[in-house]
């Protein structure tokens, strides 16, 4: 604008850029205002003069439009300082009209996130990119009828760049407010993944052709060498681009799974973790025929521990406990925390092994209450169950069996009548 209105500025402009139109520099400056004013959060008196603008953005685009179907001329194309030199001096070509008339539609949709017209709006947001897009490619490969109608009625580099930049900001509020484009802003692992490649998706093309020209034009290679080249690499790099997409996701997806599955204190697995591995015990038992034993433990006087010592204090009995029980049986055994302080172990080991391993735990269990390495003592109760190989019983009858033997034995403790367990 400041080119049209201030002349003696133009010396300063690179000599190679041409100076957008006057319509067009005020129907960037208008949709940029319109932008700003129609943001969330912002008064509704100013959306309301956002979206006056993005009508004035609008009927630019559309006049400008309908001038070059009907062959014909407003008095807008003279409401600015104009080049004379122009086949349609101060008008913008049709390709920045169709733009300003896609930025005044969204501009005035800028909040639909519900209703109806929200599909619209990113339908027009996906052709405003589209177009942007071909404007790119048109100045990187000189297609001229892709930027404008001759020489004297392009769409300027200014232009192109506002373009750029109104459509990558449309587009994001579109990904925030609308529903086509929310991949590019959501937080789920595609989303994720999509916005790694992106960047790669809409530049690697521009690059590859760009490259072949060059081969072709400096004679390196012929025609059809070079689009052979340049068409195996890429097709090369975007296999490497989908294997690592595959791994990544396989990765963030194993991750996902472990969050699901891990109790996040103890890292042992949590209650549905452990009912779905201990599952797969019981099945893979019941096809070798062999037997199973699950032991359920509960810590004994862990609220007083954290009333007397804090809650830092039973969270490492907690801790303690896990980390001896992962330590005491095989590693093919399910170890899980049921919650709070319960926990669960399944073992296909046999009844003398099951029994050794608990022999085991309780011995590892005195050395570390004798070295006075917790604040206070880890005293825990127990109830374990064999399954016999055929035994039809399901995890949910081992586990209640279990539980119950574990409370026998904590009631025993509290009456003070017996110490068969720990």
């Amino acid at each position: 604008m400041l080119l049209w209105f201030l002349p003696g500025l133009a010396r300063f402009a690179p000599p190679v850029w041409s100076k957008m139109t006057g319509n067009t520099a005020i129907g960037m400056m208008l949709s940029a205002s319109s932008f700003t004013l129609t943001a969330q959060g912002r008064a509704s008196g100013a959306v309301r003069l956002g979206r006056a603008l993005a009508v004035l953005v609008l009927a630019l685009g559309v006049l400008t439009l309908l001038e070059y179907y009907r062959d014909i001329t407003l008095a807008l194309d003279h409401w600015f300082p104009v080049d004379l030199h122009s086949r349609y001096p101060g008008r913008p070509s049709p390709q920045t009209a169709l733009g300003l008339a896609l930025v005044g539609s969204l501009l005035l949709m800028a909040r639909e996130s519900k209703s109806g017209w929200s599909w619209g709006a990113d339908v027009l947001a996906l052709t405003l990119i589209g177009l942007t897009l071909v404007l790119v490619g048109g100045y990187c490969y000189g297609a001229l009828q892709l930027v404008g109608v001759d020489h004297s009625t392009l769409t300027s580099p200014q232009t192109l760049l506002c373009f750029c930049c109104l459509t990558f900001m449309i587009a994001g509020r579109r990904a925030v407010n609308g529903r086509m484009l929310a991949p590019l802003v959501s937080i789920g692992i595609g989303s994720y993944i999509v916005r790694l490649v992106l960047l790669g998706a809409l530049i690697l093309p521009f690059i590859f052709f760009a490259a072949a020209s060059y081969l072709i034009h400096s004679r390196a290679l012929s025609e059809p060498y070079a689009y052979a080249a340049i068409a195996a690499l890429e097709s090369f790099l975007v296999l490497c681009m989908v294997i690592w997409m595959g791994r990544r996701i396989n990765g963030l997806e194993g991750d996902l799974r472990d969050l699901s599955l891990t109790d996040e204190l103890t890292r042992v697995n949590n209650r549905r973790g452990f009912n779905l591995l201990s599952s797969q015990v019981l099945r893979d038992a019941a096809r070798s025929g062999t037997g199973v034993t699950l032991f359920y433990f509960d810590l004994d006087g862990l609220k007083r521990a954290n009333d007397d010592f804090g809650h830092e204090a039973g969270s490492k009995l907690i801790e303690t406990l896990a980390v001896i029980l992962l330590e005491t049986f095989r590693d093919n055994d399910v170890v899980g925390r049921l919650g709070g302080d319960e926990f669960a172990v399944i073992t296909t080991a046999s009844y003398e092994q099951a029994r050794n391993a608990l022999a085991r735990v309780e011995s590892r269990v005195a050395e570390i209450n004798a070295s006075s390495a917790l604040p206070c003592a880890l005293r825990y109760s127990v109830g374990f169950v064999e399954q016999a190989a055929g035994s039809p019983a399901g995890l949910e009858v081992l586990m209640v069996r279990a539980d119950a033997m574990m409370y026998q034995e904590k009631q025993r403790k509290a009456s003070g009548r017996t110490t068969t367990g720990p």
